[in-house]
């Protein structure tokens, strides 16, 4: 009995197996792009939907035309903090820049609780630019034997304003 019901279990993990395989090998055909076309489609999708219905325009690091006006920043989140009763929203803006840009919005309890429900750390924020910071940030490192030294973390760009809407980006749309 014992030796029979080895040969069931060995049989029942060999067809597991074998279904298995089939099944994956249907799944992952070669040249099969729809997924990833939907996934980029819908990147877009959000995108657009934030540019109608804001009249925002993209960020652009060379414009002038950035204040006071919705602008759709491509960022990755950092953090949020209440301050005063409002709350502020901090990201860095991912220009492609050698620059860095970083913003803190103030926002409202509605985008603070989204923020809060944010699964990935990637979002489009549409915003009304009304302050421009340039800053030099310095880090100051101690070592073991007492001296401190200072680094030179190079030049950084602040943005403030207010933040009009947050719309995450979920971890499988930020592959382009």
């Amino acid at each position: 009995m014992k030796l029979s019901g080895k040969i069931f279990s060995g049989g029942l993990l060999l067809a597991y197996v074998a279904v298995s395989f089939i099944a994956l090998s249907n799944c992952a055909k070669k040249n099969d792009s729809s997924t990833f076309d939907q996934l980029c489609s819908s990147k877009k999708d959000i995108a657009n939907l934030l540019r109608f219905k804001y009249a925002a325009e993209d960020f652009d690091v060379t414009s002038n035309h950035i204040f006071s006006r919705p602008v759709l920043l491509d960022s990755t989140l950092i953090g949020i903090s209440q301050k005063d009763g409002n709350y502020f929203l901090r990201a860095q803006v991912n220009t492609g820049s050698s620059i860095k840009y970083f913003a803190e919005l103030k926002c409202s309890k509605v985008i603070a609780d989204l923020y809060s429900r944010t699964k990935s750390n990637y979002a489009y924020i549409t915003a009304k630019i009304t302050r421009i910071d340039n800053l030099f940030l310095v880090a100051e490192a101690d070592s073991l034997d007492g001296k401190s030294a200072q680094i030179n973390l190079g030049k950084s760009i602040l943005l403030g304003g207010e933040c009009l809407a947050l719309a995450e980006i979920p971890t499988s749309l930020n592959a382009d």
